[in-house]
């Protein structure tokens, strides 16, 4: 069948057999040839080459390129695909200095690239996907200055990759994606493709997908692999998009691999054995984690594509995440509540380290989501064991949360504007409980945070304030290890805390307002028996009648 377009430069044939009859009185700019096996054009040539600039020619069984291509010394854009029988090109195809874009996927049986082809000066893409028959990197491709695109996915032409690539140091797009690719024959090729890649510093997108399995999956320690994978990604400044999914014997990621401070798009499908994700100095994403099994932590940092009709947040990809430990960053991207309902926090019953932060300082912008109806909407799973909340912004700090027994843990630090904290003594298992940088608090009373239970905190067995400029007043029950530290305005009054171990650091007014001469008043009937003092100021000097009334 063919199809012209009245009053159109396009011009579409599909399933097409024998002579070509193009219509002369056309100016044919585009032309497209889809399952024309056999094809040709009416007397041997094609009409009006002066003008056509797009042509493409699939799924045909020649074993020859048409002479007539060669003509069309105008042409732009080339596709020679699923050309089965296509064994070579002529020499004669440097001659279409014109052409920027050439792709030959599927030409199984090519065997080879003439010399000419690196006279095509002008070309920026060239795919090569699924050309089976080449057995290493073409040596014309070292030519092409301009070469910004290459699609060498599903082909094994591992053979001195590493050195060729090397040298295509303007490239920005690179797909070596192999799905089928886990022969352990290729291992030997793929370990220099570390040191190619590296050179490719203006490389913005990689597929690796797959392709580093022969590495990965033969006898070889983990530490070993994740310092190839560090290796081979190290000199990327510019990348912002890497492929990582479907090696299945990857195990983590390198340290390396945060410093790339341009990446923004991470894809881990399909790697069922990645354990950690660590949070790196980009915008990370995960694509598809619900194929990764093994994963027991992971590091999200929410995002927003403002690009998209409608700006919406990335955080909607962890509603298939299910984790030992969860940390989600820069909370105060989200556009609505409904995208923190959607991910059902509550039901992830392998989460049993949870940390949601905001972004502290000038860096934070302005929110669109109530922060303490955010923390309502994130209400932990009961399989949570620590809990960790930083960078919160509101007074008040009193989700909606019910009771949940087996938290042990909590850490809530770097709340600027918050003047009453939750009651944490809703949490009956709580054990560790470390408050840090909260300008606003002035006191801490056991009963005020107590919620109402007369049995809170009788479990807590290490309490830590840390930075609290403006805290004055402590008021807790017994607990066996009390840290105090930066806290310069607080005192502890006429009853001291009853703590076995008490550290205190630059926090002079604990121990000048705690003093007393030995044979003073009594102390506490849980009397303190291992002091720690660093770097405050004693009111002794170098006499010793004195000590803290809490000894």
């Amino acid at each position: 069948a063919t199809t012209f377009l009245e009053n159109s430069s396009y011009h579409l044939a599909t399933n097409h057999h024998g002579k070509l009859d193009v219509p002369y009185g056309k100016y044919i700019r585009a032309l497209r040839c889809v399952g024309c096996s056999n094809v040709e054009f009416k007397g041997g040539s094609f009409p009006h080459e002066k003008w056509l600039r797009v042509l493409e020619l699939t799924e045909s069984s020649v074993l020859k390129l048409p002479d007539y291509i060669l003509q069309l010394k105008h042409l732009g854009y080339l596709k020679i695909s699923k050309f089965t029988g296509l064994v070579t090109l002529p020499e004669s195809v440097g001659h279409l200095k014109n052409l920027f874009h050439i792709d030959l996927s599927g030409c199984s049986r090519l065997a080879a690239l003439p010399e000419s082809f690196g006279d095509l000066v002008n070309l920026t893409h060239v795919n090569l996907s699924r050309c089976h028959g080449l057995t290493e990197l073409p040596q014309p491709l070292q030519k092409l200055g301009k070469l910004v695109h290459l699609d060498l996915s599903f082909w094994s032409c591992f053979e001195g990759i590493g050195e060729r690539l090397g040298g295509l140091t303007n490239l920005e797009h690179l797909n070596l994606s192999h799905p089928c690719c886990h022969l352990v024959q290729h291992r030997s090729d793929l370990q220099g493709l570390k040191d190619g890649l590296c050179k490719l510093t203006k490389l913005r997108y990689l597929n690796l997908s797959a392709c580093l399995n022969p590495i990965f999956n033969y006898p070889q320690s983990q530490e070993d692999s994740l310092k190839f994978l560090g290796e081979c990604v190290s000199g990327l400044s510019s990348l912002e998009h890497l492929d990582l999914s479907h090696h299945t014997f990857l195990f983590g990621l390198p340290a390396s691999l945060g410093e790339l401070s341009r990446l923004h798009t991470l894809d881990l499908s399909g790697c069922i054995r990645i354990r950690k994700v660590g949070e790196t100095k980009c915008l990370k994403i995960i694509i598809d984690p619900s194929k990764c099994r093994g994963l027991e932590s992971c590091q999200f940092v929410v995002r927003v594509d403002e690009a998209a009709y409608r700006s919406t947040s990335n955080l909607a990809q962890l509603e298939v995440v299910d984790c030992k430990e969860l940390g989600i960053s820069c909370l105060e991207r989200l556009q609505c509540l409904e995208e923190a309902q959607r991910i059902r926090l509550v039901q992830k019953q392998k989460v049993e380290r949870l940390k949601l932060c905001w972004t502290v300082g000038e860096a934070r912008g302005s929110t669109k989501v109530d922060e303490n109806a955010l923390l309502g909407e994130l209400v932990p799973p009961h399989s949570l064991r620590c809990l960790e909340i930083c960078g919160y912004g509101g007074e008040t700090c009193l989700p909606a949360w019910r009771i949940r027994c087996n938290l042990r843990e909590v850490t809530m630090e770097d709340f600027p504007r918050c003047v009453a904290l939750p009651p944490l003594g809703l949490f009956p298992n709580l054990q560790r409980l470390v408050l840090r940088r909260m300008a606003r608090i002035t006191t801490i009373d056991a009963g005020a945070l107590s919620g109402g239970n007369i049995e809170a905190f009788t479990r807590v067995s290490k309490f830590t304030i840390d930075d609290m400029v403006n805290l004055k007043e402590f008021k807790f029950a017994a607990v066996d290890e009390l840290a105090i530290q930066k806290c310069p305005l607080l005192s502890f009054g006429s009853l001291p805390p009853r703590a076995h171990r008490l550290l205190i650091s630059d926090s002079d007014q604990v121990m000048s307002s705690s003093v007393r001469a030995i044979d003073g008043v009594e102390g506490p009937s849980s009397p303190v028996t291992e002091l720690v003092v660093e770097t405050c100021n004693l009111p002794l000097g170098n006499d010793f009648h004195y000590v803290p009334s809490f000894l």
